[in-house]
């Protein structure tokens, strides 16, 4: 299936990224995921809610183009047809993933001028300082990134993936690892992130959406539910995945 082309005198801008019937697998036959249809709008926050093994996490992998067993039927990126292995979408959407074991022989700085050669972007020194500060993160840029604790390695993956200001930033599980302070402000970082771009973050704390998102889906068993837009219902998140 193609979805039609965006018409030029609709003022209503396409989706960042829209997703058409997508399935994914680790074992053939035995689908962990089964979309029908999913969206990001621009300059949105977007939450992904659902409870530890829901399929957060595959999607989001998907998305980022690393996990393999996948089929889906259309991807359009800025109204126009991609892929999730197209070098154009590739070239404007970051994941921080829940877990990464990347780069660790790198200092964080090397980290961004690989990230800057990586997508053809400057980056600019005064945000990554802005952003440093606020996650408190000044006393390790220097250090490699395999030494840093847990909540640090998270702290510096954000930084990054805030500074570059791609058109699609991508956060799985993004507040797991952070302190108290930390959380505070990169609740703040997201909301402020809609001057550039998209943010699609995946989440099994109620708090993220009720703090940051304009819409979300609910993943159950591999299926989504949404999106919801209604304010009243953001902010009761609970009674969204449990029902109650």
């Amino acid at each position: 299936m193609t979805h039609p082309q965006p018409d030029a005198d609709d003022p209503t801008p396409p989706p960042a990224i829209s997703v058409h019937r997508l399935q994914a697998w680790y074992v053939a036959g035995q689908n962990v995921l089964d979309l029908a249809d999913f969206a990001v709008p621009p300059h949105t926050v977007v939450g992904l809610l659902g409870v530890n093994g829901a399929g957060k996490t595959t999607l989001i992998n998907c998305l980022s183009g690393v996990h393999e067993q996948v089929n889906v039927e259309d991807v359009q990126w800025n109204g126009r047809a991609s892929g999730f292995g197209d070098p154009g979408y590739r070239a404007s959407r970051y994941t921080v993933f829940t877990e990464h074991s990347g780069f660790t022989y790198w200092s964080f700085d090397a980290y961004l001028a690989f990230l800057s050669r990586t997508y053809r972007r400057p980056i600019d020194p005064a945000a990554v300082a802005e952003l440093s500060a606020g996650f408190q993160f000044e006393p390790f840029r220097d250090k490699t990134i395999g030494a840093l604790s847990t909540g640090n390695r998270k702290k510096a993956y954000l930084i990054a993936g805030l500074a570059l200001r791609l058109p699609l930033l991508i956060l799985d599980e993004p507040v797991d690892g952070l302190d108290f302070t930390g959380t505070e402000f990169l609740y703040d970082a997201i909301n402020a992130y809609r001057e550039y771009g998209s943010v699609l973050m995946s989440s099994h704390i109620a708090e993220s959406f009720e703090r940051c998102c304009d819409q979300l889906y609910v993943m159950r068993s591999g299926a989504l539910e949404g999106p919801i837009t209604d304010p009243d219902a953001l902010r009761h998140v609970r009674r969204l995945v449990l029902g109650d």
